[in-house]
């Protein structure tokens, strides 16, 4: 672990395998509209083909997974960063001066007009979920949010406007040496 990257803030529940990560990852995924139009433009048969590739590719499928309850949810997300996505990458880290060697925290991020008024963020901050799971990275840059961008944005949003949501918050977290590198998705 990182010494300044405590887990203090994160409460175990227990220990995941690859395929307790990639259901988490198929309820929230599975049946978005714009998701089923990025996997079959790419010329997969389904979400799930399409997502595997992408998460072998990035590796994220061999590493070591666990369950975490998130004490002080709006706190602790605020501080973690966003994934290296490209079109993350191109449309909101960018403008901010950031990349994939130096990605913006939720806060920083959220304070870009295009996240603020996101639609999809926007819908979340009125009608979020009463609990969500968000997916992670231990890096060397800090906690790095896989899947959850959204949510975790929403959550910051509502929060800097001191409208906190009423939800609880667990993350499926691993840990890996270095960065993690830029996805495909």
């Amino acid at each position: 672990m990182y010494p300044n990257q405590s887990l203090k803030s994160l409460n175990f529940l227990k220990q995941l395998d690859w395929n307790d990560v990639f259901e988490i990852l198929r309820g929230y995924e599975e049946n978005i509209e714009h998701w089923k139009a990025r996997w079959r433009e790419r010329g997969y048969k389904s979400w799930a083909e399409w997502r595997m590739a992408g998460v072998h590719e990035m590796g994220i499928d061999k590493l070591i997974w666990s369950l975490y309850e998130v004490q002080r949810p709006f706190e602790t997300i605020r501080a973690w960063k966003g994934g290296p996505f490209p079109n993350w990458l191109k449309y909101y880290y960018a403008p901010l001066g950031k990349d994939a060697g130096n990605l913006p925290t939720f806060t920083e991020l959220t304070t870009h007009p295009g996240i603020r008024n996101h639609y999809v963020i926007r819908s979340l901050i009125d009608n979020f979920p009463k609990a969500i799971t968000l997916t992670a990275i231990k890096t060397i840059q800090g906690i790095v949010v896989f899947d959850g961008m959204h949510r975790a944005c929403a959550m910051t949003i509502s929060h800097s406007q001191g409208r906190p949501v009423d939800t609880t918050v667990s993350v499926a977290l691993a840990e890996i040496n270095g960065n993690l590198p830029q996805g495909t998705v």
